[in-house]
């Protein structure tokens, strides 16, 4: 560059688009040593965080009412997946017993088959209300997209 060589004008060339870009890619901050400015940043920034806050107040209860409806895996039970299909649970079943994914009334039970495939799953435990040991079928988030495609083909 000191040389005034062709390579040595390219290579000024060079440096001085790349400052160039380098300086509009920087973003522009306010004067904070305006105390107005300032002020204003920081009751935007007040005002976002409220908004915010607003937004999670309302969402934390949903949050609460879904971890009570499913497992830790995110497999949900007949009702509820009943519900996010926009059908009963009693046309749900029917559906399962057609496509073989359950057998049994009291309790319902997950076919081998779509608990390999991970479709489903079966849970025991302990009931918190009387004590009494019981077993759940649950609907595993796979499971949910794969009846919906199902009931999608089958409204075609």
């Amino acid at each position: 560059m000191v040389e005034r060589t062709d390579k040595g004008k390219q290579a000024r060339a060079y440096f001085i688009e790349m400052e160039r870009q380098a300086k509009q890619a920087a973003p522009t901050l306010p004067d904070f040593t305006n105390p107005a400015i300032a002020a204003r940043a920081w009751a935007d920034e007040v005002e976002k965080n409220a908004e915010q806050q607003k937004r999670l107040a309302v969402a934390e209860p949903k949050a609460a009412a879904l971890d009570l409806l499913a497992d830790s895996k995110g497999a949900s039970n007949i009702t509820l997946t009943a519900k996010h299909l926009k059908m009963t649970r009693k046309e749900l079943i029917g559906l399962l017993r057609e496509k073989k994914w359950i057998w049994g009334t009291r309790p319902i039970q997950a076919t081998q088959q779509v608990i390999n495939q991970g479709l489903m799953i079966q849970v025991t435990g302990i009931s918190d209300r009387n004590g009494q040991p019981y077993t759940q079928a649950l609907i595993t988030p796979k499971g949910l997209a794969k009846l919906a495609v199902i009931l999608q083909e089958s409204n075609a």
